[in-house]
C-alpha cells in the first residue's frame, strides 16, 4: 500500500509543481497584456493630441497670417472701388462728350 501512497503522493507534488508553473507564466502573461495595454493607451493619447494640434498650429502659423493679409486686401481693393466710382462720377459730371 505504500508503493500507492508514494505514487499518489508523487503525482500530487508533481501536480502542484506543475500548477505554480502554470501560475508565474499566467501572471507573467497577464503582466505583459497589462503593460502592453497601458502603454497602446499612452501612444493612442499621443496620437490624439498630435491629430488635434497639428491643424490647431498651421492654422496659427499658415492660415491665421495669410486670411488677415486677405482682408486686408480686400478691404484696400473696396476702397479703391469706391475710388474708381467717385472718379467715374466725376467724369460724368464734366460732360466732356462730343457733340
Amino acid at each position: 500500500m505504500s508503493t500507492y501512497q508514494d505514487n499518489d503522493e508523487n503525482e500530487i507534488k508533481d501536480l502542484i509543481k506543475e500548477n505554480q508553473r502554470l501560475l508565474i507564466e499566467n501572471n507573467q502573461l497577464l503582466r505583459q497584456m497589462r503593460r502592453h495595454s497601458i502603454i497602446g493607451a499612452i501612444f493612442r493619447f499621443l496620437w490624439f493630441v498630435l491629430v488635434i494640434s497639428i491643424p490647431v498650429y498651421i492654422y496659427f502659423q499658415y492660415v491665421q497670417p495669410n486670411w488677415e493679409n486677405l482682408t486686408t486686401k480686400i478691404n484696400e481693393l473696396e476702397q479703391t472701388s469706391a475710388e474708381v466710382g467717385e472718379i467715374k462720377e466725376w467724369f460724368n459730371s464734366l460732360n466732356l462728350r462730343p457733340r
